[in-house]
């Protein structure tokens, strides 16, 4: 093989990998999961409403290339969802019923939002 081809690769696998990295820095992934086993279309896990929430199954993890924020949303009834979301949103949203955490790094919805100082929603 020419030193001019063994460039030309070298070159090629270069562009490949920054390709790869940059398509890596693109996607966003969060837990997902419901401790209901009522809220579709999240899957069932009743370790879902853990404050340090963690799962390595992969059932409970999305990846996403569109959303941007993970999120972790505890319901007045005792109902806690995670999941991802698109959009702009603040690190705590507040509606009468139930409370969202955002935050926008891989896995970090993982708690039961305690920068939103509350861990039940305002009714």
């Amino acid at each position: 093989i020419s030193q001019c081809t063994m460039t030309c690769v070298t070159h090629l696998l270069t562009l490949l990998l920054a390709a790869a990295i940059v398509q890596q820095g693109t996607c966003i992934t969060c837990y997902y999961c419901s401790n209901d086993p009522d809220t579709h279309p999240y899957p069932y896990d009743a370790s879902c409403a853990d404050p340090d929430y963690a799962s390595t199954d992969k059932l409970y993890i999305v990846e996403s290339s569109i959303s941007k924020n993970c999120y972790t949303g505890i319901f007045n009834d005792g109902v806690v969802t995670r999941g991802v979301v698109s959009g702009q949103f603040d690190a705590c949203e507040y509606y009468s019923s139930r409370i969202y955490c955002n935050c926008t790094h891989d896995f970090c919805n993982t708690s039961m939002c305690p920068q939103c100082n509350s861990t039940s929603p305002i009714v």
